[in-house]
């Protein structure tokens, strides 16, 4: 009796195989060394085209930071570049996956035992306002329901953790966490507090990280919602009325940020004279 052989897995679509290689290539005797790299070809491919690492529409992660320039490049739906995949989010976003994992059971075994009630909720998307007309949502890590309490992950390394200890936590993150009790404020669920645990990525326990928490801040939040949204407009404006071009130069000769790595992204960045020169 003949059998047919088993269909071949389809290839992930859009896998680049001139890039990546055909990882489902029949073995030919290749060594070892060949399935390291292809391994590491389909991880990496894997985190550069993820959801979160496609996302082109800004989120309540973003609306905080401190550079109008790359706030309005991202609000204008400028391409970013992203150079190689970096591991760090895609450890961030293991841990979040881990972490919703495993309150979610709790929540199960919570209902199953006690009969009690949700008393987290785990990745849950919020609207947290709109921006340029268009409605700003987010995946919230974790709201506690008895407390009212907006839980946000930073899976971060020791220096941003010391900073957090010594002066709290960045613009940016203030903003996102305030965002968020927002989001949950417009879903009719009281907000207390909000909050971020920052999880050590390279220390070898939980206890080595830091927890913050103060009370809601709704007027911060509509401040961060309102500065995003005058940007948006100008924005918008520019390219209806003069062109796109015209939109482009507005944003590449506004303020940027201190530091800020965002730049780098976007086309328009051009390494400082120091930089070119050494």
């Amino acid at each position: 009796m003949t059998t047919t052989p088993p269909a071949p897995t389809p290839t992930p679509a859009g896998m680049d195989h001139d890039l990546y290689g055909d990882y489902l290539a029949p073995y030919t005797g290749a060594g070892a060394e060949t399935a390291f790299t292809q391994v590491r070809n389909i991880i990496e491919y894997r985190l550069s085209h993820s959801p979160r690492s496609l996302q082109r529409r800004i989120g309540p992660s973003e609306l905080g930071t401190p550079c109008d320039h790359c706030l309005a490049a991202k609000l204008a739906g400028w391409e970013e570049h992203t150079g190689s995949p970096s591991w760090y989010p895609g450890v961030g976003t293991a841990v979040h996956a881990m972490f919703s994992d495993l309150l979610i059971q709790e929540v199960i075994t919570r209902r199953a035992t006690d009969g009690t009630g949700a008393e987290w909720l785990s990745e849950q998307t919020v609207t947290v306002g709109r921006v340029g007309g268009v409605p700003i949502t987010g995946s919230c890590d974790l709201y506690h329901v008895p407390t009212g309490t907006v839980i946000d992950f930073k899976v971060v390394g020791p220096t941003t953790i010391t900073a957090a200890r010594t002066s709290g936590p960045s613009e940016t993150y203030q903003a996102q966490i305030d965002l968020y009790g927002t989001g949950w404020l417009n879903q009719g669920m009281p907000v207390t507090e909000v909050g971020i645990w920052y999880v050590p990525r390279n220390a070898p326990t939980l206890a080595r990280g830091h927890v913050y928490h103060r009370p809601h801040d709704p007027d911060h939040a509509q401040r961060v919602l309102d500065r995003a949204d005058r940007l948006a407009q100008q924005a918008s404006t520019l390219a209806q009325v003069v062109g796109e071009q015209a939109r482009d130069a507005w944003i590449s000769q506004l303020p940027r940020a201190d530091g800020c790595r965002s730049c780098e992204r976007y086309p328009d960045y051009t390494p400082a004279l120091d930089q070119i020169t050494a």
